[in-house]
């Protein structure tokens, strides 16, 4: 079943065409990573799919609902959901707070202003069991500002899978993570709902390949190859474009 389509998106800054009318669908249960050199256009892509920029034309479906002229807010509240590139997280406060202000902004609660701090322990459950699932409950209140950029990153893909999303967005997870942590994600994002569907970049061929169950290749904006990572990596062209490689060199999978 189809969970998110986008029909000819486009998107240019002062004349510079960005995104030259993208075409791409991700079904209930896919993971497709979008690949391509820096520049490419695919954090800009993610960047219009959630909302934080307007498409300049274009179609954005969830679901098979319209949502290219929704705000932010009711996309993620419609089941979309997305982790950022830089880490973005109130540094002031702990790791279960992070979690649980996530977790608590998710539910009809959110309207309830004074309540009993023992109310809220179901969320504070959840805050925990997400928490362990990166491994970081023993530093549970720890500020987010005094743990390491990669513990950041494993607390930013927490926050994403907070709200329980069908269409999860991830903008290089793995960024800041060293290849035990970046396996540990691959792992946690294996572990999703079979019905969530994924769409994600990361320039580590490695966590690409062993995730992706098909690959989009952009290239200054446009979509130049899709396919299984198998045809990815036999793909000439891709070579060419997106690794500037010779004949001999192959992606890494």
């Amino acid at each position: 079943m189809e969970s998110l389509r986008i029909d000819g998106l486009r998107k240019s800054f002062g004349g510079l065409n960005i995104l030259g009318g993208i075409s791409l669908t991700v079904d209930a249960g896919e993971y497709v990573a979008v690949i391509g050199p820096n520049g490419a256009g695919k954090t800009t892509l993610l960047n219009v799919i959630i909302g934080e920029l307007s498409a300049d034309s274009g179609r954005i479906y969830l679901f098979g609902k319209d949502i290219t002229a929704m705000p932010t807010y009711h996309r993620i509240h419609a089941g979309l959901g997305r982790s950022f590139q830089i880490t973005r997280l109130f540094y002031d406060l702990s790791l279960l707070d992070n979690i649980a202000l996530a977790l608590h902004a998710s539910r009809p609660s959110r309207h309830a202003i004074f309540r009993r701090a023992k109310s809220y322990m179901g969320v504070v459950e959840e805050a925990e069991a997400l928490l362990r699932a990166v491994g970081l409950w023993e530093k549970k209140d720890w500020l987010a500002a005094s743990v390491s950029y990669g513990e950041q990153r494993k607390v930013e893909i927490s926050l994403a899978l907070a709200l329980k999303p069908k269409v999860l967005l991830l903008d290089e997870p793995t960024v800041g993570l060293a290849p035990g942590e970046s396996a540990d994600f691959v792992a946690m994002v294996k572990a999703l709902a079979a019905d969530t569907a994924v769409l994600f970049t990361d320039h580590d061929m490695d966590v690409v390949f062993s995730l992706a169950t098909r690959v989009a290749v952009l290239y200054f904006g446009e979509l130049v190859a899709e396919g299984s990572p198998e045809e990815i990596q036999r793909n000439e062209k891709v070579r060419e474009i997106y690794l500037g490689a010779k004949k001999n060199v192959r992606l890494r999978a």
